[in-house]
């Protein structure tokens, strides 16, 4: 595929060093060369297939196993060679084999249900046979084999061992019997050419059955082989030669099989080798908790807390989004304000999203898919070609506009600057009427105010500045949309030290219109704050009610329990009359046989049954009673709640009374209370008034958990929404990394009490992306 996005956009991003942070992972040199010649895709069918790999990976490494891959070996010119009848060296046999041995451990762990994505990354089944196994059993990784791969092999060890052995045994009765004749001086048996020498006074060296291989440097000491040693040795090397024979037939027979499965093995290093940039790519997201946003194919995005990848948790997040309402946006404000780092954050999160690398930003972020990137950005002055900044920067922008379209992005550094301030607005303003018509999705930075009251007037065109803060006279680094921002020179010269008469005579050369302008950009700014304040109090509000909301519904699970043990006790008191009802019965049909059914045995029949109608219904009409009073003021505790509380008056039930736990009151019956022997004054405590909720909705908060101890959470809390009747349940996961969110829609997909589920809506439509809804079957 040809690459459409130049080194300039990649190296003006900063894409190569994310490249090179990835690189850190990767595990082979193969791997290492492709990882850092990644580039971005145009199809959005590939990239979201690249995302939904980078998720299924990233779960399994999170929540199942941490994969403990150390090291891959590519073995493509290995296979190459075995098809030219080569032989390859053991150590190469062993490295392939390692790697095959990787491959399928890795295809067993991915399961074609849980992971569709993953176990598609696998395509080869089997080989011929298990060669690369016994590979395995009998090589190491410096390729030595083992003798018991053949048992010709074998043997032929165990020769040479005994030939070793005499070889020693002859040497040391040679030493034993030159030092009994006082013709060494040392003790020490030393290797000379491969041979077991012993040292012999040179004045000695004919009187011994041996060899001179050797003599010191004051030729006072020669080295001697044994003659004995050396008959032995001939024979160590035709035994050693027969090993080499068999070492050879044995890899000549494991490359011949390796050369039967060459396709499926060239296979095995491609995808091995796609595997590893998935794994590093992986590997980086989960270490610095990147997500994969939504990718879109219309044409805007929607970065909530974005963060640039090289300032971490230090940068200010950054929230953006456009394509729908708006597709330029012209951000003014101060100098080091962040300007530039709002381009080059949304370029790289784009260049990223389309290599399948996750980006530091919240889960319900969108990003579609850009055909090209266009840059312009710094001090781009040639000496070589006499070109000055201003027109380095038009001839940038020329190609820009020559070759962009509506499905590219556009980022522009200080348009229109490095000339006269006039002429470089009308410009500017010019460039921005042409991108208009184009359709891009359009940053650009400037100092103009020419370009700010141009930005107001046009549709598609919003203004946009960095937040200042007036009281410290410094930039926040916070970009707000909607609000043009001022360069703040004059205020920041002031801060800084520059003399009093020179400011004033600055702000004497300002016209008044500039001023007003300014100051009704400071309002703005003002309101703005207000409103987030405002927002942020709705927030907290909507949060308490939430809590209230649970609550009241914990309130009403206790009050249906407590029916529950009410309706149990009238069951065993109705049964109590019924078994003496039964008798009492039985007696009346026993003497009205015996008196053959005389007229006022019948009646007394009747008002027999009329009388347990009567009962019956009295039962049921009348409370349970107990033969318990309580005071004001009594300590009692709720046996079946585990908690003490107080006695704060008598209701209108009998045997209920009101008990004061904390800040709630609760109507508890008599037979739940435990007196405990001490006093309470309740005229401290606010009037609870306890009710019964009319909607029946709960809401479960699992921010901040673990995955395992939110699906514990969560678990638990589905049966008590069952066992309460609920149809809705709330569940408050927050955006974050979306771990949580995960966890909680994977319960769903595979609980049978939940219908449906999806993220709560407010009363326009709006979806809060951070709260998941449930209907209960």
């Amino acid at each position: 595929m040809e690459n459409i996005f130049t080194n300039w956009e990649l190296e003006k991003l900063e894409f190569n060093k994310i490249l090179q942070k990835i690189n850190v992972y990767s595990l082979s040199d193969k791997g290492k060369d492709k990882i850092l010649n990644l580039l971005p895709q145009t199809d959005i069918e590939e990239i979201r297939l690249m995302h939904k790999l980078f998720g299924e990976l990233r779960d399994y490494i999170t929540y199942v196993e941490r994969l403990s891959i150390n090291r891959i070996f590519n073995f493509y010119e290995s296979i190459k060679k075995v098809e030219k009848k080569s032989i390859l060296p053991a150590v190469a046999l062993y490295e392939l084999s390692y790697s095959i041995n990787i491959y399928f451990n890795l295809k067993k762990k991915f399961d074609k249900e849980k992971y569709p994505y993953l176990s598609k990354c696998f395509i080869i089944e089997k080989l011929v046979d298990n060669f690369y196994q016994e590979i395995l059993k009998y090589i190491n990784e410096d390729g030595y084999i083992e003798s018991k791969i053949s048992r010709t092999l074998e043997e032929i060890r165990d020769k040479i061992g005994s030939i070793e052995s005499r070889i020693k045994k002859a040497t040391n009765e040679f030493y034993r019997e030159v030092k009994s004749l006082n013709y060494t001086e040392n003790d020490i048996i030393s290797v000379r050419e491969g041979f077991n020498c012993v040292a012999i006074k040179s004045n000695y060296k004919n009187r011994v059955d041996g060899i001179v291989l050797d003599s010191s440097g004051t030729g006072q000491t020669v080295f001697v082989v044994p003659k004995k040693a050396l008959e032995l040795h001939n024979e160590l090397v035709i035994a050693k030669q027969e090993e080499n024979e068999e070492i050879r037939r044995i890899l000549k027979e494991y490359s011949e099989k390796v050369a039967l499965n060459a396709p499926e093995l060239i296979t095995i290093d491609k995808e091995l080798v796609d595997f590893e940039i998935l794994y590093a790519k992986t590997k980086y997201g989960i270490d610095n908790s990147y997500i994969t946003p939504k990718i879109i194919p219309e044409k805007r995005v929607k970065i909530i807390n974005g963060r640039h990848p090289f300032l971490g948790e230090t940068a200010i997040p950054l929230n953006l989004e456009m394509g729908s309402d708006y597709k330029i946006l012209v951000i003014t404000g101060p100098n080091t304000g962040g300007k530039t780092v709002v381009l080059k954050t949304l370029g790289l999160f784009a260049l990223m999203v389309q290599t399948g690398i996750g980006i530091p930003t919240d889960i319900d972020s969108e990003i579609c898919v850009f055909d090209r990137i266009f840059v312009d950005m710094g001090d781009e002055q040639s000496i070589e070609q006499s070109l000055s900044t201003f027109s380095s920067h038009i001839k940038k922008i020329i190609y820009i506009l020559n070759y962009s379209t509506k499905n590219s992005l556009i980022l522009l550094d200080e348009l229109g600057a490095g000339t006269d301030p006039v002429e470089g607005s009308a410009l500017a303003i010019g460039i921005l009427r042409y991108i208009k018509k184009l359709t891009s999705i359009c940053i650009i930075t400037t100092h103009y105010s020419a370009l700010k009251h141009f930005a107001s007037g046009e549709s598609s065109i919003q203004n946009g500045s960095m937040e200042f803060d007036n009281v410290n006279f410094k930039p926040t680094y916070k970009l707000l949309v909607g609000i043009p921002g001022s360069s703040r020179a004059l205020e920041i010269s002031e801060k800084l030290g520059l003399l009093k008469e020179i400011l004033d005579e600055a702000r004497r050369n300002i016209n008044e219109e500039y001023f007003n302008t300014e100051k009704l950009i400071e309002k703005l700014e003002q309101e703005r704050k207000r409103l987030d304040e405002y927002n942020e109090d709705i927030i907290k509000k909507e949060r308490l009610l939430l809590e209230k909301d649970d609550r009241i519904y914990k309130k009403r699970l206790e009050i249906e329990e407590k029916e529950k043990e009410l309706n149990k006790l009238l069951k065993m008191k109705e049964h109590e009359f019924l078994s003496e009802s039964r008798k009492e019965f039985e007696q009346l049909v026993k003497e009205i046989k015996t008196s053959n059914a005389s007229k006022e045995k019948i009646l007394e029949g009747k008002s027999f049954f009329k009388k347990i109608e009567e009962n019956l219904e009295q039962i049921k009409e009348e409370p349970i009673t107990y033969d318990v009073n309580f005071n004001n003021g009594d300590k009692v505790f709720i046996k079946s709640k585990g908690v003490e509380g107080f006695i704060a008056g008598k209701t209108n039930n009998p045997n209920e009374y009101f008990v004061q736990v904390g800040i709630i009151k609760l109507n508890i019956k008599t037979n739940d209370l435990h007196y405990i022997e001490e006093k309470e004054d309740f005229s401290n405590y606010a009037q609870v008034v306890t009710y019964v909720p009319d909607s029946k909705n709960l809401s479960l908060d699992l921010r901040g958990f673990r995955y395992e101890e939110a699906e514990k959470k969560l678990d638990k809390f589905v049966e008590q929404a069952l066992a309460g009747h609920l149809k809705t349940i709330k569940i408050i996961h927050g955006k974050g990394t979306g771990a949580i969110r995960q966890c909680i829609q994977n319960y769903f997909d595979h609980s049978p009490f939940i219908a449906s589920y999806d993220y709560e809506t407010d009363m326009e439509g709006k979806k809060n992306f951070g709260i998941t809804v449930a209907q209960i079957r």
